[in-house]
């Protein structure tokens, strides 16, 4: 059997029901459906899909390890030459995998990582809590359309990513470990590699993003652990994970944290006031704008206690930079 040219592989959990509507958008590419091949791989207990679709679709199942190891897993059973990663919520446009194939083409060496753009839906129709959550995209993503702009693997989000079979053997996957930036830690190590970046705009993708009170603080808590983690593996990577985070509050935000984190118990006293009256401010009528301060304090303010349950010696080298 002839090998396709891309395999798209989806880790799921479940699976989830906003996966029917990521294999509907992919029996509609642009792309032939000869030339792609489609990997279901569910993390832990679920039943591969059922229904019948115009190309080819495998499933593989393993323990739950997180989306990382369902990857993994699911590239380690692919055939095609180019990888496409694609998140189980996100449904991409006709265009996309022709646009993650283009991103190849256009480079021979094959060390080339294909960034997709993922699309949200308009701040108004989010819900207040989703719609700060998700800001960050929106500024991720107009940064890295900006003209002239290098896309780094700083820029790598596991979403909407492809990556050759040959560099993938070069780094085979992603981290098993890590709860939260597997996508940043393996776009390092393809950087290391001499890996190229290329943002394609036209692969766009529309991200069915929904995260509970608790989800988004669960990721809050995990980042700022996944984050002291890799400083510790890799301490170049401070900046770009802890001091670019630092130098964005402000020289007014960063007097009121820097009083804060600097007693475990005070800081912890502070973010269990700030969790009471986050839920009650989420279902009150306020404005978005009046509710956004308290959206914000409480959500870095679980960062950076994630952080301190991890690498509790970073703190110190955050904080006492400039005032």
């Amino acid at each position: 059997m002839t090998a396709p040219a891309v395999s798209v592989v989806i880790p799921t959990h479940g699976p989830r029901a906003s996966l029917a509507r990521v294999l509907a958008a992919l029996a509609a590419q642009t792309l032939p459906v000869s030339e792609f091949e489609v990997v279901v791989s569910l993390d832990g207990a679920g039943e591969p899909p059922a229904a019948a679709f115009p190309f080819e679709l495998r499933a593989c199942q393993g323990p739950q390890g997180g989306p990382g190891a369902a990857r993994n897993r699911g590239a380690a059973i692919a055939r095609g030459g180019l990888f496409v990663f694609l998140d189980d919520d996100i449904v991409p446009a006709p265009a996309c995998l022709a646009e993650h194939l283009g991103a190849q083409a256009e480079a021979p060496s094959l060390r080339r990582v294909g960034l997709g753009h993922i699309d949200l839906l308009a701040p108004a129709a989010r819900a207040p809590w989703e719609r700060y959550l998700t800001a960050r995209y929106d500024e991720h993503f107009a940064k890295i359309a900006r003209p002239g702009y290098a896309p780094t693997f700083w820029d790598c989000l596991a979403g909407s990513l492809s990556v050759p079979r040959a560099l993938w053997a070069l780094e085979p996957g992603f981290d098993v470990t890590l709860s939260r930036h597997e996508d940043i830690e393996f776009g390092y190590r393809l950087a290391r590699h001499g890996a190229q970046f290329a943002y394609r705009p036209q692969s766009a993708a529309l991200h069915l993003y929904t995260r509970s009170l608790a989800g988004g603080l669960n990721d809050a808590q995990g980042e700022g652990a996944t984050a002291g983690r890799l400083v510790r593996r890799y301490p170049e990577l401070i900046g770009g994970f802890l001091h670019r985070r630092w130098r964005r509050y402000g020289r007014r935000g960063r007097r009121a944290l820097r009083w804060v984190l600097a007693v475990p118990a005070r800081h912890a006293a502070v973010l269990a006031r700030a969790r009471r009256l986050l839920g009650p401010v989420d279902g009150s009528p306020l404005p978005y704008g009046l509710r956004l301060p308290l959206y914000q304090w409480v959500y870095h303010l679980t960062f950076w206690h994630g952080l301190r349950a991890a690498a509790p010696e970073l703190l110190p080298l955050v904080t006492a930079a400039e005032p």
